[in-house]
């Protein structure tokens, strides 16, 4: 998925064996004179005003070549509360927003996996958290929903 992601995007994305994403993100290329990136947390809906406010303050401001994205990361799952916390998934989703003069109109959102019981690591409540996440986004109208599927599995596994 990774390098599906930065062969549209054109910037390099943490990959790991067995990493599961955690919280949503949504990549958006716009058009514009100047080339920047800037990068927010849209608060999950279930948050109280105080966490929306503090998740609200997170910005980054800069250009494509200057971004590490993995500390960016880093830095959002701690503003997420997602570093050494029982907390699994997050309904907050991370917003990174790509503009230049040769970006097209394109929003991309990199969803949690899917999965449907719970297990030692993940619990039937993020399970019911990630479905409920995943399907807000795909009633939204003009979706189309791209499946990237690891060619290092077996199929039938998926």
């Amino acid at each position: 998925k990774s390098s599906t992601l930065e062969a549209i995007f054109g910037m390099s994305f943490p990959a790991k064996d067995n990493l599961c994403t955690r919280f949503a993100t949504e990549l958006i290329l716009r058009r514009a004179l100047i080339a920047n990136v800037n990068i927010r947390i849209t608060p999950g809906p279930e948050r109280s005003d105080e966490e929306k406010a503090r998740l609200r303050d997170f910005t980054y401001s800069g250009t494509l070549a200057d971004l590490d994205i993995s500390y960016v990361i880093n830095d959002v799952k701690s503003a997420m509360d997602l570093n050494g916390s029982n907390k699994v998934f997050s309904t907050n989703v991370l917003c990174i927003e790509i503009s230049g003069p040769s970006q097209p109109y394109l929003t991309i959102v990199d969803l949690l996996g899917f999965f449907l019981a719970g297990n030692k690591d993940q619990s039937n409540e993020d399970a019911a958290l990630v479905e409920a996440l995943m399907l807000s986004y795909i009633k939204k109208l003009c979706t189309i929903i791209l499946v990237v599927i690891s060619a290092k599995s077996n199929f039938a596994l998926q």
